[in-house]
Order: structure tokens, then C-alpha cells, then sequence
């Protein structure tokens, strides 16, 4: 009887330890935080070019004169224009083509009059040129979105960096557009042989 008693204690030990083991690694199961699942993400920003598309079509782009200073002006509108059609993503439209009147529209757009051009963007500015100072104001508007400008840029300095300006624009034009920056503003650095034993480095 004696021996009998102690083999179902033994059984019963063996039973208690089981179940304590299984109920633990079941709380531990729960416990664990399910895989694949994050607390926040951050809403991704919305690309208007996508620039790995094999089908995508050219977007189509509106740079009307800017306001201020006429030649300055239509200085940094020919940077602009030249840096956009550089790359394969943007189709520059013929200003005989604009229907809007810029005297009225000032920095702002009336989306009434850019989309029957057809335009999906418009870059706007304004140039002042004090002596050998510019301040100047760019601004990209999304037709689409209406007269709420997606880019705002000021910019004011020597006028001799206003080429450095409408890159620095483009650049962030087309991040805002693409997602990835522009290079416009690179700057190349190259060394030349003047004279025996002289070599002076140059950037471009």
C-alpha cells in the first residue's frame, strides 16, 4: 500500500510540474508582441513623378515670367527652364500659351486659367534688385491642389550667385515632385598644370 501511495504522488508531481510548465509557456505566448505590427508609422508623402515608371508621361510645367526686376528676372526663369529640360521628366510649356495675366495673379495662381493650358505645375517668383543685392521669392503651385503654394523658397544675396539660386529651386523642386533631390547646384573641382612645379585647383 505503501509503495502504491508513493508511485501516485510521484504521478501526481509529475502532472502538477506539466501543467505549471504548459501554463507558463502559454502566459509567455500571450505576453510576446505579435510580429509585423508597428505602434506609429508615418504616413509616406505623396509623389506626383514617379521617376521608375517605364509608362509614365511627361510633367507638364508653366514658368511665366516673374515679377520685379525684368531682366533678373527672366534670367532665373531661363535657369529654371534649362535645368527642367535637362532631365526627361518634365515637358516646359510655350509661354504663348498662358492664359492667366501675371499683373493679376501677383505670386498666386487662378487655377481657372492654368488648366485649360493644360499646365499640372506653376512656378511663380518675384525679383527686387537693390544695387548689387537680389531678394528673390520662388513658389511652385500643383494646379490640381489649387492657389496653395506646395514650395516656398526666399532667397537674397549677391547677384552674382543667381544662377545658385534657381538651382538651388530646381533642386528642391524636384524632390518635392519626385521624392529625390536634384544635383543642379553640383560644383565641379579640377586641378591644372600652369608651369613647371605649379598646379593651381579651379572650381567650376
Amino acid at each position: 500500500m505503501s509503495v502504491c501511495c508513493s508511485w501516485f504522488a510521484i504521478l501526481f508531481c509529475l502532472l502538477m510540474g506539466l501543467t505549471h510548465v504548459s501554463t507558463s509557456a502559454a502566459q509567455a505566448q500571450q505576453a510576446q508582441p505579435k510580429a509585423g505590427k508597428k505602434s506609429s508609422e508615418l504616413p509616406q508623402s505623396k509623389v506626383m513623378i514617379d521617376i521608375d515608371s517605364p509608362e509614365r508621361s511627361l510633367y507638364r510645367i508653366a514658368i511665366p515670367r516673374l515679377l520685379g526686376d525684368p531682366n533678373t528676372g527672366a534670367s532665373i526663369a531661363a535657369v529654371l527652364r534649362n535645368d527642367l529640360k535637362l532631365i526627361s521628366l518634365f515637358e516646359l510649356l510655350d509661354p504663348t500659351s498662358f492664359l492667366a495675366n501675371s499683373n493679376e495673379e501677383q505670386l498666386s495662381i487662378q487655377t481657372e486659367k492654368w488648366l485649360p493650358t493644360g499646365a499640372q505645375g506653376v512656378v511663380k517668383g518675384r525679383v527686387i534688385k537693390e544695387g548689387k543685392t537680389l531678394s528673390i521669392e520662388l513658389r511652385l503651385y500643383e494646379v490640381a491642389r489649387g492657389n496653395s503654394a506646395v514650395l516656398v523658397r526666399t532667397y537674397k544675396g549677391p547677384a552674382t550667385k543667381l544662377r545658385r539660386y534657381a538651382h538651388r529651386f530646381a533642386n528642391d523642386l524636384l524632390e518635392v515632385l519626385t521624392g529625390e533631390a536634384g544635383h543642379f547646384d553640383t560644383r565641379i573641382t579640377f586641378a591644372r598644370k600652369l608651369g613647371p612645379g605649379r598646379k593651381d585647383v579651379f572650381v567650376s
